[in-house]
């Protein structure tokens, strides 16, 4: 197990170079100059815009420009931000702990709904409880989540005003006021995954039911409750797992749009407002710490396998 880990630690530090270069070369290629747009519509001083561009080093050619920034980043400094005028690791910090909060709530929503649906239709196929599961799966895939979010604000907030449409509340500062701002967001991201993870616990629970050591454990008298949540769920687990975690990455990119619509301080948000000024050193930094977070979902995954299913061993 632990050659295994260093193996992948290495891999993926020859990922997180590739995605530095990809990254850094694409922001590059952009039309329009940062310090330009900066300044906007204000009186332009060719002097000031002269100095800036040598602060933050664009002055110089391309490649000296990433050994640059490639060496700040390794010791741990990530740039300033254009916009801000702060280091772009401390912006990042500030709202990672929102985006991460919105995670874990559409997670834990999409999992308490998807598996207990996705059971329920894999126990009896083709039956009108079937149906209706998969009814709902078809709705979670194909429901765009800005539609739904912007569905669960007009009923929610604007008619039964019962819950807040925009911001956001630590939960382990005001739990009550906390739960209320995420259950929107978290609705919404939440059920659109359900869609996906409850169509693949339905596929694989059917497949594990008619196995032989099932078809045993119904014969010494095992009740179906049993036989579903101890025996079958725990061998359909690898799969689910599997598709959870790839979904875990959807949600950082889907949380973009969602921190959008209910103005929610996360990274997503802070990217987005980067794209638009053309903050390069924020959007590079931002992209980095989301694919070093969803670098770290795929080896938590892998050490799941290991403690679920004792057969599986990395060598």
């Amino acid at each position: 197990m632990l050659r295994h880990i260093i193996s992948t630690l290495i891999s993926g530090c020859i990922n997180l170079f590739f995605i530095t270069l990809i990254v850094f070369s694409i922001l590059h290629l952009l039309p329009g100059d940062p310090i330009v747009i900066m300044f906007g519509m204000w009186e332009q001083n060719p002097q000031q815009i002269e100095f800036l561009r040598h602060k933050y080093g664009f002055d110089q050619p391309i490649y000296i420009q990433y050994l640059n920034w490639l060496t700040q980043i390794l010791s741990g400094n990530f740039g300033e931000s254009i916009r801000y005028k702060e280091p772009v690791l401390k912006l990042i910090l500030e709202r990672l702990p929102a985006t991460l909060w919105l995670i874990l709530g559409s997670m834990m929503i999409s999992l308490l709904i998807s598996i207990p649906v996705g059971i329920m239709s894999a126990s009896k196929p083709h039956s009108k409880r079937d149906y209706l599961g998969m009814l709902f799966a078809l709705f979670g895939i194909s429901t765009p989540a800005f539609w739904l979010g912007i569905m669960l604000i007009l009923v929610f907030s604007l008619y039964l005003r019962i819950l807040p449409a925009y911001g956001f509340v630590n939960p382990l500062e005001s739990p009550i006021e906390g739960l209320k701002t995420l259950t929107l967001p978290s609705i919404t991201l939440g059920v659109v995954l359900a869609g996906t993870v409850t169509r693949t616990v339905r596929s694989n629970m059917i497949e594990v039911l008619y196995s032989d050591y099932i078809k045993f454990a119904r014969l010494k008298g095992m009740s179906e409750r049993t036989v579903l949540y101890k025996h079958a769920l725990k061998n359909a687990l690898i799969p689910i797992i599997t598709i959870v975690g790839i979904q875990t990455g959807i949600l950082l990119g889907g949380a973009v749009v969602i921190e959008q619509i209910f103005g929610w301080p996360g990274i997503g948000r802070l990217i987005l407002q980067a794209v638009y000024t053309r903050d390069y050193f924020l959007v590079q930094g931002t992209i980095l710490i989301y694919a070093i977070l969803f670098f770290l979902v795929n080896l938590t995954m892998d050490i799941i396998y290991a403690f679920i299913d004792p057969r599986i061993r990395y060598e």
